[in-house]
């Protein structure tokens, strides 16, 4: 029994009926999820294009033409905004997720969770 529960953890039908039709605990959140994915794909988005843009170029004239008259690559050109973006809505979801957390806990353990955590980050870097 054990083991099935391992394996049903890995198992892709399992996993995508709770991310596409699972229900969230908290409905205020999600606009914020939200917007933390869209962040996600825009920074992925800017580092496609950077990448393409910055190999060999014949002629940076008529490129640096194209980025700057064409409205659709603002959205490339802004693409430092969009790490911004990311980092802030993570932040804020990590916070909104943590205070609970620590909240009924003395100030010695707030800090030994916060540095113990802390240092787990630095250990799997």
């Amino acid at each position: 029994k054990n083991w099935e529960k391992v394996f049903r953890i890995f198992s892709l039908t399992e996993n995508m009926k709770e991310i596409f039709y699972g229900e969230s605990p908290d409905k205020s959140l999600d606009i914020f999820h939200g917007a933390m994915v869209l962040s996600m794909y825009w920074v992925m988005l800017a580092q496609t294009f950077l990448e393409l843009f910055l190999g060999p170029v014949k002629n940076i004239e008529d490129l640096l033409s194209l980025i700057h008259h064409t409205p659709s690559f603002a959205i490339i050109a802004n693409g430092a905004l969009s790490v911004d973006v990311f980092f802030a809505v993570s932040g804020f979801l990590v916070t909104v997720n943590v205070i609970p957390i620590l909240r009924p806990l003395s100030a010695k353990e707030k800090i030994q969770k916060i540095f113990g955590a802390y240092l787990l980050r630095y250990i799997r870097l």
